[in-house]
This record gives C-alpha cells, structure tokens and sequence, in this order.
C-alpha cells in the first residue's frame, strides 16, 4: 500500500512489519536518510520523524 502512494521513483519508503503491527512512510529522504521508525530499547515506542533536531548532542550526553 505505501508503495501504491510513491508517486516519484527517488522517493523513499520506510516500511516496518510485525504483526499485528504495520506502519509506512512515504518521504524524500533528504532530511532523515537513516531508516525509520525508531524505537525505544523495549519497542514500546514507535516514532516517524520528519525533519532535523539541533543541538542534540548535549540531550544525548545528558541521556548517558
């Protein structure tokens, strides 16, 4: 099905499949080249981002 609303060839598609839970995403890819979703460490959180997130280096210090 996402594959049905990628109208342009160098569009990029994120796919994730596990029943009973599917979910895509149609995108440029520019922005966010890493694959997509993202989860927490025990998958109880799913997230598709669009766009970019300055200054994260000091969150991901603050994390550790």
């Amino acid at each position: 099905m996402a594959d049905s609303i990628r109208h342009k060839p160098w569009q990029k598609v994120d796919k994730y499949t596990e029943p009973p839970f599917n979910i895509a995403r149609v995108d440029l890819g520019i922005f966010n080249p890493e694959p997509q979703p993202i989860f927490n460490e025990d998958k109880t959180l799913c997230l598709f981002m669009y766009g970019k997130i300055y200054g994260y280096e000091q969150e991901m210090k603050e994390l550790k």
